[in-house]
């Protein structure tokens, strides 16, 4: 007794396995939006970021300007007195350079000295920010 086999063409008995077009553009449709997602939360923390180390540098800024009045009895000219040589030829009250009176978006920062009406001077420092005004002390 003899087996005998049989062979089916390749062709006609067995399918490949690969994956269609559409199930690739579905895949990438889909990795497309966890990437604009990703990106979008990425931008807005960024945004943050910037926001609070313009706080941070107006707050540095006000303090500098303060003891710039204190040590020298009168107020800065304009925001680059504080980074450039003092008066008397010392240091610069506000170390950093004009890196440090510059907001997060290249805009040198403005003070103005308020007067209250108890006789005492506050400084107000402000920014354009990435469009909005930010200042400080805040309101």
């Amino acid at each position: 007794m003899m087996i005998q086999t049989v062979r089916r063409s390749s062709a006609a008995g067995s399918r490949r396995s690969a994956f269609t077009l559409l199930e690739v553009l579905v895949v990438m449709a889909i990795l497309v939006i966890i990437a604009g997602a990703g990106a979008f939360g990425a931008f807005k923390a960024m945004d943050s970021a910037k926001r609070r180390e313009a706080q941070i540098k107006m707050e540095k800024v006000a303090s500098a300007v303060q003891i710039y009045q204190v040590t020298y009895g009168q107020f800065p000219d304009d925001i680059m007195a504080l980074v450039n040589q003092s008066p008397d030829g010392t240091a610069p009250t506000l170390a950093g350079g004009p890196a440090a009176v510059t907001d997060p978006w290249n805009a040198p920062f403005a003070f103005q000295i308020m007067d209250d009406n108890q006789g005492s001077t506050r400084v107000l420092v402000t920014c354009q920010g990435n469009g909005t005004q930010m200042q400080w002390p805040e309101k």
